[in-house]
């Protein structure tokens, strides 16, 4: 995690991830001690809009750390890409959410590894579940 000196250590449109608990959430730096993001669950709301907040409120003492994933899109390209899309108010936490921000800003694509994941754990749960149901149901079944 970076915490001293971070505004001279950044660049512009780098990708800043800030771990919570039980997500990550994530931006774009534009300069100036300045992050554009999908505020969403960052204040523990449930919608929010795309805008700009200082480092410091971005992080919010949870601390953050700079994603090495050069897209695309980098530098002030990156950063205009990001600004095309301040006010955007479509926030949705499996579809359009802080992290689909930043990945299309940086690639051109929306989409987030984090939501995969959560789906991916739910489906195997889900599955798991009915496996265990239906043999469970089979063995009860064989004794009749």
């Amino acid at each position: 995690m970076q915490h001293a000196q971070y505004p001279d250590a950044l660049c512009p449109g780098d990708h800043l991830v800030s771990p919570r608990p039980g997500y990550s959430h994530h931006g774009i730096y534009i300069g100036n001690n300045t992050v554009i993001h999908y505020s969403g669950l960052h204040r523990n709301a449930v919608s929010g809009s795309v805008c700009e907040i200082s480092v410091d409120e971005f992080h919010a003492g949870f601390g953050f750390r700079v994603q090495n994933n050069k897209g695309r899109y980098q530098g002030q390209e990156a950063v205009k890409r990001a600004r095309s899309r301040l006010g955007e108010d479509k926030y949705h936490l499996l579809f359009n959410n802080c992290e689909h921000f930043v990945h299309w800003v940086l690639h051109g694509k929306a989409r987030s590894q984090q939501v995969n994941n959560a789906l991916i754990g739910l489906t195997t749960v889900v599955l798991t579940g009915v496996g265990r149901w239906a043999l469970k149901k089979y063995r009860g079944s064989e004794r009749v």
